[in-house]
């Protein structure tokens, strides 16, 4: 049974919130401090939606904006939990790997490939397989996150592929913001402990520096799977599932120059037995690596001209040890990916005054990726290998953007994206909005725009010969998407967005099972999705913070009008922050909620679910101490997410209860 009691507490905190005489709109003369969080709360500005600094109600997209005081309240640990947060957006966890979809797509074994994942405007997904990291694998510590901007639809017009269905870019804190020496320590359910160093100076002579360093180890759980009862455990793996990484973050800054560093690596047990691995071997095991150095330039060539620019290297390390055995023998299978490419971006940027501007540029990528898979026995002597594959390639892209203000209160946004990729003919993704403000407080937007994503060398090549046969004949997949979007701010104190959206995808790349009974990536039929989204986020007098939001979408076959798997109709989330000893104690209860959907095939269904998360935050009872206590499934509800065909089970099963304790110090 699904347990919706726990639900009425949600519904008394907003009672005592919105029927309080006044409360919302109250004008009584609050306090200069109030007045000026009121309006950082709406002033909150956004950069990915347009590649420069603009106001929520200017950008030409649908965006949230999560910030460093929701991080914190709220205890998120990693991407995936601050993504299960917001409204559109579904995150799902094999053991292993977390996956994030958003707006009626999260298509099993696709590595969240269709969203572009960027860190300071830096683009995070690989050359391999085009996937983002964001759990523990990410190697990016909230801790020095400033905000987060999460802009939905194409993106292609500003970024080019994998901008598919929409963007994050992860903004960190600038170096006099953290200034200090911090040191932060967590403890957690199922073993977890993590460390975290972090240090912030601006240094007199104009030198900026930042940096973040941590070390996290988790046991992790015991686990159960029906589908191994005949195996010797009776379907228990202990040990199988640990989590181990580190991750190191750097900022120096001079003047017009910017460089950024990030290096981390993650290894993580996986307990599930998937591709056909022995259960319950601990030594199943990936590792990834993630890593990159950047040098920027804004130079300023007059009061209204810039141009940007930047060099960067890029690389990332894959590498996954896969347990076969048949007692008393058993063999071992190295996969391993090294990606490597370097690349070179710039940009000219002219604002005309009053609404009007022009962006173009262009960037040229040199990549390079060697992948091999080995096979060795229980006495380290190799069985078999395939041959050692390295692939070149370098691609080059144009795009512009240009902004015209129409009428005082009325904006046109026209951009496009032109990219040549090995292979693959010119693509063109155009953009279109109008943005209109009939009255002071109230934006509707017309977006029109297409997106791209080209298939991954793992998609098209990867093969071992076992389980995965590649596709080198597979196409881009489009999508082309109509969205209406009104914006209603509430005073200063509330914003609510209703957004309805249209998609249209062809060539759509999806992992199934071939004739042969192996994985294949394939191009299938074409896909419409829609739906619609509510939001409201309100922050108010007494600093009592919080946030709802709702969606219904639909994804069905064009040809056949048969719904896809593993897309829920219904999704909503709710979360509340409430102040109970001024700016000293908070405590925030939020609720996410997760309709059925179906599973990998016709007769599996995955039910719904509510999951709450309660989290004590505490400031200054001892000066620059900061601490927090989070209870993840307060209520320990049984739930499951899909599982893709590389699993033998249907379904996995989620965490219980579990909970974080975290202490940090800034010593200044």
């Amino acid at each position: 049974m699904i347990r919706k009691w726990h639900l009425q507490i949600f519904i008394f905190l907003l009672l005592v919130i919105f029927l309080r005489p006044g409360y919302l709109f109250a004008k009584e003369q609050i306090e200069t401090k109030g007045k000026q969080e009121l309006l950082l709360f709406q002033e909150i500005k956004v950069v990915s939606a347009s590649r420069y600094e603009q106001s929520l109600s200017d950008a030409p997209s649908s965006v949230t904006i999560i910030t460093d005081q929701d991080i914190k309240y709220y205890g998120y640990k990693t991407l995936a939990d601050m993504l299960r947060d917001v409204e559109g957006f579904d995150v799902i966890y094999d053991r292993n790997y977390e996956y994030v979809g958003v707006r009626g797509f999260a298509r099993l074994g696709d590595y969240s490939t269709r969203i572009l994942l960027l860190l300071n405007g830096h683009i995070l997904n690989d050359n391999w397989i085009g996937s983002n990291l964001i759990g523990t694998d990410a190697g990016i510590d909230l801790d020095i996150v400033k905000k987060i901007e999460i802009v939905r639809g194409p993106g292609s017009a500003l970024y080019g592929t994998n901008a598919f269905f929409a963007i994050i870019n992860v903004v960190t804190y600038k170096p006099e913001e953290l200034e200090g020496v911090r040191f932060s320590g967590e403890l957690g359910s199922y073993g977890m402990k993590k460390g975290i160093l972090g240090y912030g100076k601006k240094l007199k002579n104009g030198l900026e520096l930042l940096g973040s360093f941590s070390l996290m180890d988790t046991k992790g759980d015991d686990l159960y799977f029906k589908e191994y009862n005949d195996i010797a455990g009776n379907g228990i793996t202990r040990g199988t599932d640990y989590d181990r990484s580190w991750s190191f973050f750097g900022q120096i800054s001079y003047k017009e120059l910017v460089g950024y560093a990030k290096f981390s690596s993650r290894t993580k047990g996986v307990p599930t037995g998937s591709y056909e691995t022995t259960f319950g071997d601990d030594r199943t095991r990936t590792i990834d690596g993630r890593n990159f150095v950047e040098l920027n330039l804004v130079h300023p060539l007059s009061s209204n001209k810039k141009v940007w620019g930047k060099l960067s290297y890029d690389n990332m390390r894959y590498k996954g040890y896969w347990i076969y055995s048949d007692d008393p023998d058993y063999y071992l299978n190295i996969d391993k990916g090294v990606g490597d490419w370097v690349g070179i971006e710039g940009n000219y940027s002219w604002d005309f005054g009053s609404g009007n501007r022009l962006t173009f540029g262009g960037m040229y990528q040199r990549q390079y990726l060697k992948t091999f898979l080995v096979y060795y026995d229980q006495y380290g002597s190799q069985t078999y290998a395939l041959p050692e594959e390295s692939f070149y390639s370098s691609f080059w892209a144009l795009y512009f953007q240009q902004e015209f203000k129409l009428r005082h209160n009325l904006n046109l946004t026209l951009g496009s994206h032109y990219d040549d990729y090995p292979l693959l003919t010119g693509v063109i993704n155009p953009r279109i909005a109008f943005v209109y403000k009939p009255f002071g407080q109230s934006t509707f937007k017309i977006l029109y725009g297409t997106a791209f994503r080209a298939p991954s060398i793992y998609e098209k090549y990867y093969t071992d010969e076992m389980t995965m046969v590649g596709n080198d004949k597979l196409d881009p997949e489009k999508v082309e998407t109509i969205e209406g979007i009104w914006e209603q701010w509430l005073g200063n104190k509330a914003f609510t967005r209703i957004s309805f959206y249209h998609n249209s995808i062809t060539d759509l790349i999806t992992q199934v099972s071939n004739a042969d009974g192996m994985l294949q990536y394939q191009n299938s039929s074409d896909i419409i999705s829609k739906g619609a989204e509510f939001a409201i986020r309100w922050k108010l007098k007494n600093e009592w913070d919080g946030f709802f939001n709702f969606v219904l979408e639909e994804s069905k076959e064009k040809n056949t009008g048969e719904k896809l798997i593993n897309v829920p109709t219904k999704m909503g989330n709710i979360g509340v922050v409430i102040p109970v000893y001024g700016e000293k104690f908070r405590v925030s209860l939020k609720e996410n909620y997760s309709d059925k959907r179906k599973g990998k095939r016709e007769d599996i269904e995955i039910d719904q679910f509510y999951i709450t998360t309660l989290s004590l935050w505490s400031m200054d009872m001892i000066q620059n101490l900061e601490c927090s206590l989070t209870i993840y499934n307060l209520f320990d509800q049984r739930y499951y997410n899909a599982a893709g065909e590389e699993h033998l089970q249907d379904k996995i099963e989620q965490d219980g209860r579990h909970l974080r304790f975290k202490l940090s110090y800034l010593l200044k």
